[in-house]
């Protein structure tokens, strides 16, 4: 079978592809950060100070993050307190990320039990 790290990284290239498709003038995905501060930008993405307990919390907190900074929910905010366009789809971008790799640590226990 394939190694645990070389399936991660093909579904973490996968998930960038999928959600670049959308837009070939997007900007290029968020750079993965060092190793030792990957968690924290990624709670930092999500609006969170640490891992959440559950699946749900981690869930609930993406669905909170997306719903502020999703290009499509821009146009009902007033002026001021818009994203532009290009801001909007990278933060979207990186919450998802975020999401998708934090999630898996919750997989990997999963598969631990």
């Amino acid at each position: 079978g394939e190694k645990p790290a070389a399936a991660h990284e093909r579904r973490i290239e996968a998930l960038r592809r999928r959600l670049l498709l959308e837009d070939a003038d997007a900007p290029p995905p968020p750079p993965e950060p060092a190793q030792n501060d990957a968690q924290d930008d990624f709670f930092t993405s999500l609006g969170l100070d640490d891992m959440p307990a559950t699946r749900a919390a981690l869930a609930s907190a993406y669905r909170r993050r997306v719903l502020v900074v999703h290009p499509d929910k821009q146009m009902q905010k007033p002026a001021a307190e818009r994203l532009s366009p290009e801001e909007a789809k990278r933060l979207f971008v990186e919450a998802t990320f975020a999401y998708e790799f934090l999630k898996e640590a919750f997989d990997d226990d999963d598969d631990c039990e």
